[in-house]
């Protein structure tokens, strides 16, 4: 996945969707209820030089309700809102979302099976 933003900005915001099936064995609803309460953190290191920009950053969990139906469960996204700071020098950037799940103290990096790039232009 790649993301764009420009020099100095603070928007758009990196907006990632979770598939549930590639994180979890458990049911949907299971999984979803384990993320509302855990710590979501945001890393960002530079891929040519090798340094990190951002290290574990609060990120944001949002829930989608997109659903016609009542018995459709919710959606949820992580959100992370970039600062000035974040994006004052140009290059491209691995970024990685750390799920820290509070019941059993589990760590989940996302993405797994991509990588997401942030380029800053």
């Amino acid at each position: 996945m790649d993301f764009y933003i420009k020099q100095s900005s603070t928007m758009p915001y990196l907006v990632m969707e979770f598939n549930y099936r590639q994180y979890s064995n458990n049911g949907i609803e299971d999984f979803y209820k384990r993320l509302e309460s855990a710590d979501i953190l945001f890393t960002m290191a530079n891929v040519e030089k090798c340094y990190t920009k951002i290290k574990c950053q609060p990120a944001l969990l949002y829930e989608i309700n997109g659903c016609i139906s009542e018995n459709c469960p919710s959606q949820y996204v992580v959100i992370y809102k970039f600062t000035k700071k974040d994006t004052s020098k140009k290059g491209t950037f691995e970024g990685t979302f750390h799920i820290h799940f509070l019941d059993n103290g589990d760590i989940l990096r996302v993405p797994i099976l991509d990588k997401l790039y942030v380029h800053i232009i």
